[in-house]
């Protein structure tokens, strides 16, 4: 689930068996602004991959090594 609104994306993103909005900033070339309210995180990534389909590298990092760090549960453990 998503919204939009003042620039920002706000995606409705499953995490500890619940839906928790997730805000995110998504620009060209893999810019990338998210927030997580629940863990008390923001993270930035900064990227230069413009407009091409490598600029979803970004998202995937988020959510396989970032948001899985930042919330104890790394990936392989």
């Amino acid at each position: 689930i998503s919204a939009y609104g003042y620039q920002w994306w706000v995606d409705l993103e499953p995490m500890n068996g619940q839906l928790t909005p997730s805000p995110v900033a998504r620009g060209n070339g893999g810019q990338r602004i998210y927030v997580v309210p629940s863990l008390d995180l923001v993270a930035v990534i900064t990227a230069g991959n413009y407009n091409s389909v490598a600029s979803r590298f970004s998202e995937q990092a988020f959510w396989r090594f970032i948001l899985p760090a930042s919330s104890g549960a790394v990936e392989g453990d």
